[in-house]
């Protein structure tokens, strides 16, 4: 069973810690070392997925706002999601 540590010791740690130039991109730097330390890595890695455009976020509300139209007013949120993932 692991040791836990809290959020704040790991920061100290990392803090502490010179790091080499090897990794070649962060994903790869926190992919190694995210047994040592849990929960840097999985902020990292929740904070590096997010995208830096919002083309993708645009194009999901007009495909929506072509899906719910005067006509389809009545469509619930459950088949609104249905029609859209199978878009």
């Amino acid at each position: 069973m692991p040791i836990t540590v809290s959020g704040r010791e790991e920061l100290t740690r990392y803090n502490a810690m010179r790091v080499p130039a090897a990794y070649s991109t962060l994903g790869e730097f926190w992919k190694q070392r995210a047994i040592e330390y849990p929960a840097l890595a999985e902020a990292a890695r929740r904070v590096y997925c997010i995208s830096a455009s919002s083309a993708q976020s645009k194009r999901d509300f007009s495909s929506v706002g072509h899906t719910i139209t005067d006509v389809r007013s009545r469509l619930s949120a459950a088949k609104v999601e249905s029609i859209e993932l199978v878009r």
